[in-house]
Order: C-alpha cells, then structure tokens, then sequence
C-alpha cells in the first residue's frame, strides 16, 4: 500500500510539474504573438492622408 501511495505522489507532482512547464510556454508563446500582432498594426497604421497616383495597368 505504501508503494501506491509513493508511486501516486511521484506521477502527481511529475504532472504538476510538466503542467507548470507547459503554462508557462503558453503564456511566453502569447506574449511573443501580442507582440508581433502590435508590430504588424502598428505597420498597417498610416499617418499620412496623401494620395498617391497608380498605374492600374502595371497589375
């Protein structure tokens, strides 16, 4: 009986621990897609209000 309890106790902290791990790549992996998310918006954001000629014909 001691030997379930031993061998319970190791694969719940065993769990907990990969767990913990796997929070913490989720929540690192987020703030790295916010970031790139930020970025790209901030690219797409344009200040300027000047138009500018195409060629429709170089498409």
């Amino acid at each position: 009986l001691e030997h379930i309890k031993t061998t319970t106790a190791s694969y719940i902290k065993d769990t907990l621990t990969e767990l913990r791990d796997n929070s913490l790549a989720i929540k690192l992996h987020g703030q790295r897609a916010e970031g790139i998310i930020q970025s790209m918006m901030q690219h797409a954001r344009t200040d300027s209000t000047q138009l500018q000629l195409t060629d429709p014909s170089l498409r």
